[in-house]
């Protein structure tokens, strides 16, 4: 998230900045950074075509590791670097040209970290690489070109994570949010980490735990960059996070102006948009013209289990507490213990419940119920699904595709057991593999599936 202020991946159908408009395809990389010293946006596409404030120049470049869509822009003063997003080689950006200035090396162990700059200096938080995730900071030294890493305190420290990472920069204070890592106990699954804000004071170097975040308006689905001393977070609707106020500002969208991608520059935005017509396009938006209609507030970081206690006093949570186990087990009781299946129904091409619709599946979590309906009650290799969420149009990496069908199983199981009412261990069912019993098979939706 994160990284997203560096560069992103995206679908582009139209792109319009002042006089210049252009289209290009499904697939193409772009990314998007502001030139330091011209305060001018530079659009790279796909590594071979490059845009000032809208017009095309020719790039001069050395020598150097990877591709410019892998580097994460960031800049210091007058200057603009370029540091490799798994942590290594650093480059600058100067009269239109990329000069290599490091004397380090692909490290490949940083994927998804959190990039920031503190005291002139480039700093990453976490990451993944080299089958681990990581909640240390890296420090990229100007002096003799090499990264090294910083000692931190602190009575407590973050979860490792990657990725999805929300971070919010004020004076000496880095705080971050959010985040994925992978199950110590089963280390195939991915899961959202704690959600817990953390406060690491950058003169000390000192982690703080801060409290549990409002989970319930804030998930991993949205976007966010920082503006001035607010965070805002871009997906259904447009929050406006305010950690001195401790509140979340909910928004609509302001002529159904959505933002796919951005960077931010003084109180505007610089990023791809989404019109009532479903179109795409570049342009720059001050925050105020992209806020809609006020939705009301909530707190941001919640006390006393997530309950809000100040919108309810201490009497009205204990209510609450009370009242939410009453309704619980009134409802266990009450259910019939049916048998009832989840069908797919072949002349609607809907999957249904109890004969209503289920609306809630997206489209990999039907990927998944189409293969285990072709595959009724087989234990199969998790690997064998990785091909459901491949993209033959685009090279990733297997990292990706595992991250992407572990959330996808993760989500579905989860969706799954809400709508039956089937505890979640009874519907992930593992053994060993027959003919290596290193490897785990695993049976999913066991006996819950049909056709009509």
């Amino acid at each position: 998230m994160k990284t997203k202020l560096a560069f992103f991946l995206l679908v582009v159908i139209l792109f319009s900045f002042t006089s210049y408009s252009q289209t290009w395809n499904f697939n193409d990389r772009i990314s998007l950074f502001i030139e330091a010293k011209s305060q001018q946006p530079i659009v790279i596409i796909n590594d071979s075509l490059f845009y000032k404030n809208g017009k095309r120049f020719q790039l001069k470049t050395t020598q150097f590791p990877g591709k410019i869509s892998e580097y994460l822009a960031l800049n210091i003063g007058k200057k603009t670097f370029l540091a490799h997003s798994g942590c290594g080689p650093v480059l600058e950006f100067r009269n239109d040209s990329i000069v290599r200035v490091d004397n380090s090396y692909v490290h490949n162990s940083q994927f998804g970290n959190t990039s920031f700059v503190y005291n002139n200096q480039i700093h990453y938080f976490g990451g993944y690489g080299l089958f681990t995730y990581k909640n240390i900071i890296t420090r990229y030294d100007f002096k003799n070109g090499e990264w090294n890493q910083e000692q931190t305190y602190g009575e407590e420290f973050p979860e490792a994570r990657c990725c999805e990472v929300f971070s919010f920069r004020k004076n000496d204070h880095l705080y971050i949010f959010g985040g994925v890592a992978n199950d110590p106990k089963n280390i195939r699954e991915v899961n959202d980490v704690k959600p817990i804000v953390w406060d690491l004071d950058l003169k000390t170097m000192t982690w703080r735990k801060m409290g549990t975040y409002n989970t319930a308006l804030i998930t991993s689905q949205y976007d966010g960059v920082q503006i001035k001393n607010k965070l805002y977070l871009f997906h259904q609707i447009l929050l406006e996070v305010d950690l001195e106020q401790n509140i979340v500002k909910k928004y609509d969208y302001s002529n159904h102006i959505v933002p796919k991608a951005m960077l931010a520059k003084n109180d505007s935005i610089y990023g791809v948009f989404e019109n009532n017509k479903r179109k795409l396009y570049f342009s720059k938006k001050a925050i105020e013209d992209i806020k809609g209609k006020y939705l009301g507030s909530e707190p941001f970081i919640l006390p006393y289990g997530g309950i809000p206690i100040e919108k309810y006093g201490v009497l009205g949570v204990l209510v609450l507490c009370v009242s939410a186990v009453l309704i619980f087990f009134f409802i266990r009781k009450s259910k019939k213990n049916t048998s009832t299946k989840i069908t797919f129904n072949r002349k609607t091409n809907e999957f249904e419940f109890r004969q209503k619709r289920i609306t809630s599946f997206e489209e990999n979590e039907k990927k998944v119920l189409h293969f285990l309906l072709e595959h009724p009650n087989e234990y199969v290799s998790l690997n064998t699904l990785n091909e459901l969420f491949e993209n033959s149009k685009q090279t990733e990496t297997v990292t990706a595709i595992i991250k992407r069908r572990e959330l996808t199983v993760n989500s579905l199981i989860a969706k799954v057991a809400m709508i039956t009412d089937i505890p979640e261990s009874d519907l992930l069912l593992e053994r060993k593999n027959a003919e290596d019993k290193r490897l785990k098979d695993v049976l999913l939706l066991p006996d819950l599936l049909e056709e009509i």
